[in-house]
């Protein structure tokens, strides 16, 4: 199966070693493995560097001001080659995009990025690939809660109708709604679980 890997990702796992590697001293699964845990780690550092907190009862003036400082934040991001090469995932290959997503999803060390990647690039996904992704998509929202918190967040218009109506039968049968699912992360953010 052919993969696709972003130059700009080789690039920075090269620049970033210690020691460079010797031709042939990793496999190729491996290497790909390292680079992956690169687009990962660096995706992480993204949001670690993007990501403002906006608490609930916050005024509009004090909202516009914390959008501004996520903006300028955004335009001094270091880590922007992640969100490229993630995005590019995305586009190119869904499957494997999906599977990246949720390692990062449940590596996130603070639940409030969940709200930035279900909005952002699962959005994304979901809204150009999902049937390439759904059953993967299906046993996730079944099975792994951060996943389900990180997909509440996405708006999914462009998702076609028999999709979506798997996704309804899923939360109908294990007996949750979207809304549910945002009392529960709610719950997770002010508990800290």
């Amino acid at each position: 199966m052919a993969r696709y890997v972003a130059a700009s990702r080789v690039r920075y796992h090269f620049a970033s070693r210690a020691t460079p590697l010797k031709r042939g001293s990793v496999s190729r699964l491996q290497f790909f493995r390292m680079v992956d845990d690169k687009l990962i780690s660096g995706y992480l550092d993204h949001l670690r560097f993007t990501h403002v907190g906006i608490p609930e009862g916050v005024t509009r003036s004090e909202y516009e001001t914390l959008l501004k400082r996520q903006h300028e934040l955004i335009e001094e991001n270091p880590f922007f080659w992640a969100w490229e090469d993630l995005d590019d995932l995305c586009v190119n290959n869904p499957a494997e995009a999906l599977e990246t997503l949720t390692a990062i999803i449940n590596a996130v060390p603070d639940l409030g990025y969940l709200g930035s990647i279900g909005a952002g690039p699962l959005e994304s996904l979901l809204a150009n690939s999902a049937e390439a992704v759904n059953q993967s998509v299906l046993q996730l929202l079944e099975k792994n809660q951060r996943f389900r918190f990180a997909f509440a967040h996405g708006y999914y218009f462009d998702v076609p109708q028999p999709i979506l109506q798997s996704w309804i039968e899923l939360f109908q049968r294990i007996g949750i709604s979207k809304e549910s699912i945002h009392e529960e992360f709610r719950r997770a953010l002010r508990t800290g679980a």
